[in-house]
């Protein structure tokens, strides 16, 4: 049965609809922090005119042609910086679901495939970064559509022989923009896409080849482009290193303990009867792995399309155990693709069961369950942010301060916090040990200083890189005030970041790269 054909247009709205208001409540139960709010601010800045984003420094995944283009016009449609950041998530998680109900609902057993999609994917489920997943962008959610997307068309042109120019088109403007915005799209995708059409060899495999590889080579090209010519400015792309023999058995344990993660069977530091929640999901692993292994012993007879989806979650697994991008637990949306792209393979292809039907359904309600009980532990349904958590901006404004650097964690995040009443920028150790511009997501304008201020400060915590006591007092001298506050929880890094410590200075906020 195929939902497609069960009753038109009308069960999709419907299904949109629930999933926007379902995602759009369920996301005050994890706060923004300084990714998201250094997209939000790029895209103020884009959709201001400086579409080229002139005086930026961005990250090798730019972001600028999916998320930031988003963000930009969903904040030119509401003019409000909080509502923004709070449909965006909600709005690319929705369109990831949809992407993947229509794909998962092509198998005979319509509720069996949504119940496994729904346990797999589909309701967010609670745990160590597995959270973070869902309630943050950018974080490849839109690059991940724009594969699928790829795929889904190419397999279209694949079935038509030929090259017509809407669907030729509307492919190539995929794989540009996606190849322009998020290197990670043509990493994972291109061998898989290339070696798909490679065996299933439809009648015009090499020409949609040939369009794919130019394509990726034109958003290349175009990104250089604007680098070269005022546009933004950035890093060269960071391709992790290829593992040595002796560290693959390593990075295949730390790879294999990254799927419990993702699938939410990790239980530590829950409360007990969220670990026997988490223990209930491990058969997931099964449900998720042996339909995928099934598909992988008979590829040959796989459709285009999930023949590629097949070969997306290999080498996206490849990617991750091959290289050393496994470091830790936030390498874990790394797996967005293979995660997406396993969940439809098991949501198709697992066999009939009443058994694994019920099971699945009962996983979802469970995690449905504690997506009611946590949206219930907060009184107040707006955007809250990290910083915020801790006291952190609350002890600038008692205190006045309004211009400042700080750690990256707690930059931006408290720049869009509050409204830019409190500006923020972030700095690093170099390798000198001296203080710098982050030059990641930041503008120049940044770091200029302030001369008609009379008062700044830096604070420091134990994050990764960032400014430390010593470094700070040898660069801006011996403070006229310093105060304390609690750290804030941080699932990117560490669980806890500590102590914040503010150095104030009473002149006016210098220059600094």
């Amino acid at each position: 049965m195929n939902i497609r054909h069960n009753g038109g247009i009308l069960p999709w709205a419907a299904l949109t609809f629930g999933l926007v208001l379902f995602y759009y409540q369920i996301f005050v139960i994890e706060p923004v922090n300084s990714d998201t709010a250094n997209a939000m601010l790029v895209a103020q800045d884009l959709a201001s005119g400086n579409w080229r984003l002139h005086g930026w420094f961005m990250a090798p995944d730019n972001f600028l042609g999916l998320d930031e283009v988003f963000y930009a016009l969903i904040w030119r449609i509401t003019h409000d910086t909080f509502l923004t950041l709070r449909l965006v998530p909600v709005l690319q998680w929705s369109g990831l679901a949809l992407l993947a109900i229509f794909l998962a609902t092509r198998s005979r057993f319509l509720f069996q495939s949504l119940f496994i999609l729904s346990a797999t994917f589909l309701v967010p489920v609670f745990g160590p970064y597995t959270e973070h997943l869902y309630f943050q962008a950018p974080f490849h959610v839109l690059t991940t559509i724009c594969m699928i997307l790829a795929v889904m068309l190419c397999g279209r042109l694949c079935e038509a022989g030929r090259l017509d120019w809407l669907w030729t088109g509307i492919f190539a403007f995929i794989v540009i923009d996606a190849a322009f915005s998020d290197p990670f799209f043509q990493f994972i995708l291109t061998g898989p896409l290339l070696l798909a059409l490679w065996i299933c060899k439809p009648p015009s495999f090499r020409q949609i080849a040939l369009l794919y590889l130019v394509c990726v080579v034109c958003g290349m090209l175009l990104e250089r482009l604007n680098i070269l010519t005022g546009g933004f400015t950035q890093p060269a792309t960071n391709i992790p290193a290829l593992a040595s023999l002796s560290a693959i058995p390593g990075e295949i344990y730390r790879t294999a303990l990254l799927w419990p993660v993702v699938l939410g069977c990790f239980p530590s530091g829950q409360p007990l009867w969220l670990m026997i929640l988490a223990g209930l999901r491990i058969p997931l692993i099964l449900l998720l792995f042996v339909p995928v292994f099934q598909c992988a012993l008979s590829f040959r007879k796989l459709e285009f399309t999930d023949l590629c989806l097949l070969l997306i979650v290999i080498a996206n697994m490849c990617a991750v155990v091959f290289t050393n991008a496994s470091a830790d637990i936030s390498t874990a949306r790394f797996f967005l693709p293979a995660w997406v792209c396993a969940s439809i393979l098991a949501a198709k292809f697992m066999r009939k069961h009443t058994a694994i039907a019920g099971y699945s359904l009962i996983i979802s309600a469970l995690a449905l369950a504690v997506c009611v009980m946590k949206i219930g532990q907060f009184s107040e349904k707006s955007v809250r942010f990290l910083s915020q958590d801790g006291g952190y901006i609350a002890a600038l404004e008692t205190r006045g301060l309004t211009r400042g650097y700080a750690g990256y964690w707690q930059a931006s995040d408290t720049t869009v916090a509050t409204g830019g009443k409190i500006k923020v920028a972030a700095v690093i150790l170099d390798q000198q040990g001296h203080l710098s511009a982050y030059d990641w997501f930041a503008k120049q304008s940044w770091y200029k200083g302030d001369a008609a201020s009379t008062r700044f400060f830096v604070s420091t915590s134990n994050d990764r890189g960032g400014p430390n006591p010593k470094a700070i007092i040898a660069m801006f001298g011996k403070p006229d005030d310093v105060f304390v506050v609690e750290g804030v929880k941080n699932q990117v890094t560490d669980p806890k970041t500590g102590e914040i410590i503010t150095y104030v200075y009473n002149r006016a906020q210098p220059s600094i790269r």
